[in-house]
């Protein structure tokens, strides 16, 4: 059951826009992984959305209901789909290159969020919780540089 009793109304928001944006990101990881015909580059996709997929299903532990809607306009969720949908756009037009850069752009916002929401609740039971997400999304950005850079010499 959701733990959100000790939690202010903006951070519970916080963390259900948090929650959208790694499901967001797996579908993205998923999407790009379909792109590619690589069995390294689809292996390490799919883990990065399999690790999307655990960080949300973590913070839903702390978030009572995920709302369908971003409550605020101009979210970093709506920043996250453009990037995103650049990313499947790249499929149709852009080269391996292109999606990869895209999908980097977009963690780039995801960990924004994470690191705004720490900001706000440095001290209380999610702290941890968010530094290992905070981590892990860094290792991902890493390997997603890894992989333009193998990209560009294939």
């Amino acid at each position: 059951m959701a733990t959100h009793l000790h939690f202010r109304p903006q951070t519970l928001t916080q963390l259900a826009e948090l929650v959208r944006l790694n499901n967001d990101s797996a579908a993205g990881f998923r999407d790009a992984a379909e792109h590619f015909n690589d069995g390294i580059m689809v292996c390490e996709l799919r883990d990065m959305a399999a690790q999307r997929e655990l960080q949300a299903n973590s913070l839903r532990e702390f978030v009572a209901e995920v709302p369908e809607q971003p409550c605020h306009r101009g979210s970093y969720r709506a920043v996250l789909r453009r990037y995103l949908q650049d990313a499947r756009n790249q499929f149709y037009e852009g080269t391996d290159h292109d999606v990869l850069a895209s999908i980097e752009q977009a963690e780039e916002y995801i960990l924004s969020a994470y690191e705004h929401l720490l900001d706000g609740v440095s001290g209380t039971q999610v702290t941890e919780m968010l530094m290992t997400h905070i981590e892990h999304i860094k290792l991902d950005q890493e390997m997603l540089k890894e992989l333009r850079d193998y990209v560009h010499e294939a």
